[in-house]
C-alpha cells in the first residue's frame, strides 16, 4: 500500500500576484512494502547453505518522504 497526499494552498498579495505553498508526502502513511525473500539455496565453497534463505531483507518502496514548493506568479 502506497499512499500519496499533497496540500496546496494559495495567497492572494497583490493584484495579479499569488503565492502558492504546496506541500507534498509520498509514502504518508510510512507502511512498509516488504520486497521479495531472499532465495538463493545454493551452497557457497565450504558447502554451507545461504543463512539468509527465506528472510525479508528490504522494502520494494522508501520510507516517508515529504518535499515543499513555494511558488510567485506575476
Amino acid at each position: 500500500m502506497n499512499v500519496n497526499l499533497s496540500f496546496t494552498k494559495e495567497n492572494r498579495l497583490a493584484e495579479g500576484k499569488n503565492l502558492e505553498f504546496r506541500a507534498e508526502l509520498f509514502n504518508f502513511p510510512n507502511h512498509p512494502n516488504f520486497g521479495a525473500p531472499a532465495n538463493s539455496v545454493f551452497r557457497d565453497a565450504d558447502g554451507n547453505l545461504d543463512p539468509n534463505v527465506g528472510r525479508i531483507t528490504s522494502t520494494a518502496t522508501p520510507m516517508r518522504q515529504i518535499q515543499f514548493g513555494l511558488k510567485l506568479v506575476f
